[in-house]
């Protein structure tokens, strides 16, 4: 009986692992900083979807103190950040077009 259990055991356990292993290679949030100086650190933030990154942006930051808590805003607060950043990216081409469009209504009045 005993061995019976372990052998599920390690089926669950391998079941498990595999399924946490395949979300996390899913949809990860990344954030980092690397020193550049005492004073001066660049900080990457990514969006990683299997295995594939779809969003990064990197800034500098000008103290330890400030590239951590971008960091942690990243992090914390990606949601709220990503479709912002997006919907600005997007915003601008939109009004370019949107200008496009009233130049073409107007010369063809």
């Amino acid at each position: 009986m005993i061995c019976f259990l372990g052998i599920i055991k390690q089926k669950v356990d391998s079941k498990l692992k595999g399924e946490l292993r395949e979300i996390r290679n899913e949809s990860a949030i990344r954030a980092e900083f690397i020193p550049l100086s005492e004073t001066e650190f660049i900080v990457k933030c990514k969006i990683i979807e299997n295995n594939v990154i779809i969003f990064e942006i990197q800034t500098l930051a000008n103290s330890r103190e400030q590239a951590v808590k971008i960091v942690q805003n990243w992090e914390e607060n990606t949601g709220e950040i990503y479709p912002k950043v997006i919907e600005l990216l997007n915003r601008e081409r939109q009004n370019e077009v949107e200008e496009q469009i009233d130049f073409l209504e107007k010369e063809g009045e």
